[in-house]
């Protein structure tokens, strides 16, 4: 079975605060779970959740000046932002996680500063013993990382909204194909024609609720009534047209692309 293995690190600036954080894991680890949420609560967090459900294998190390947290996974398995973001709130300086997986046997590497995931240098800036301490405890050569540097730091509040937003996505669409299969089946229509359907109009629903938040917005907070009224109207129409026109072409695309395929016989 695939797996990925993890290997976080954490620093803190304030020995009182890394000291907690290790406690809150070594309970964690004997399966104190009462006592690693008393530890945790000074850090105004939960539990990771993941602890007992998708981690296994842990291993907590720790020195002076970091915390060394080990686990596998699944390869499916996210970043875990939701620890680090409390964690950072609480003050802890800054993290880096490498991450192994066996399945295309390649490393990946996140960091991480002041709430933000960040590119290497930034971590190294901002806590300069970062460096000597990756060098050391991470497997992966600088030739083995296979992945492309971080423009620009992305806070992990944006990353975890863009992670919920994306499970809430898939969450509708199963519930989209369950109602189409339903429909399908009362009506006796083609699934692919009502999912056609259902597609267009909730591209129409998106265009007009995205041009009545900008009307409703401008008008609210800029001089210019008729300009922005204006504006809306013509939102109002463009907007559905141009989603409709966007879930049109992809529908066709996909058609064509399957076209394209000739059909295979069977010799007997």
């Amino acid at each position: 079975m695939s797996q990925n293995t993890n290997t976080l690190l954490l620093f803190f600036d304030h020995e009182d605060s890394h000291k907690t954080c290790l406690l809150m894991f070594l309970k964690l680890k004997e399966g104190d779970l009462a006592q690693a949420q008393l530890f945790a609560n000074q850090f105004k967090m939960k539990l990771p959740r993941q602890w007992g459900d998708s981690w296994f294998n842990q291993r907590v190390t720790a020195q002076p000046d970091f915390i060394r947290l080990d686990y596998d996974s699944s390869t499916s398995e996210d970043l875990p932002l939701e620890m680090l973001h409390p964690l950072f709130k609480a003050g802890m300086k800054g993290a880096a996680i490498e991450v192994f997986n066996d399945q295309v046997g390649e490393y990946h590497r996140a960091h991480f500063v002041s709430g933000s995931m960040v590119n290497p240098k930034s971590l190294f800036k901002r806590v300069e013993r970062s460096i000597a301490v990756i060098d050391s405890e991470f497997a992966a050569s600088p030739e083995e990382l296979q992945q492309a540097p971080l423009d620009k730091p992305i806070s992990i509040r944006r990353l975890l909204q863009q992670r919920e937003q994306e499970q809430a996505d898939a969450q509708e669409m199963v519930a989209l194909m369950r109602d189409l299969g339903k429909a399908a089946k009362d009506t006796g229509s083609s699934p692919e024609e009502l999912l056609r359907s259902s597609l267009v109009l909730r591209a129409v629903g998106k265009g007009l609720l995205q041009g009545g938040i900008f009307g409703l917005v401008t008008i609210l907070l800029f001089k210019g009534l008729w300009l922005w009224v204006g504006l809306t109207v013509i939102l109002l129409v463009g907007l559905p047209l141009l989603y409709v026109s966007q879930v049109i072409t992809e529908l066709d695309g996909e058609i064509d692309i399957e076209d394209e395929f000739p059909e295979v016989s069977h010799a007997d």
